[in-house]
């Protein structure tokens, strides 16, 4: 397995994870309290634009050769590493 198609399976492992992760808030956004549900409401948003757009740079590593892949890296990682971040401020805000 080439080191592109590895980072891109650990990726969509991670983004596996995270997409379970974000389910189990949804479902306590639809039974939460109407205060906390607002904000949470806004940040599951943001979460799903987030997983857009790290899904749209995996697949533009997929779609790109073997030595240009590195290139299209830096924004991968950029896209799952603020994907990550936002995850665990929800996760820590709403437990």
């Amino acid at each position: 397995m080439s080191t592109r198609d590895l980072f891109v399976k650990n990726a969509k492992e991670q983004l596996d994870e995270w997409n379970e992760e974000l389910a189990r808030i949804e479902i306590r956004l639809h039974l939460g309290k109407v205060a906390m549900r607002d904000e949470l409401e806004k940040r599951t948003a943001e979460l799903r634009r987030l997983r857009a757009t790290a899904i749209k740079e995996l697949r533009d590593i997929e779609r790109s050769g073997e030595s240009a892949w590195e290139d299209r890296k830096v924004g991968a990682e950029q896209a799952l590493s603020a994907m990550q971040g936002s995850l665990a401020s929800v996760r820590s805000q709403f437990g």
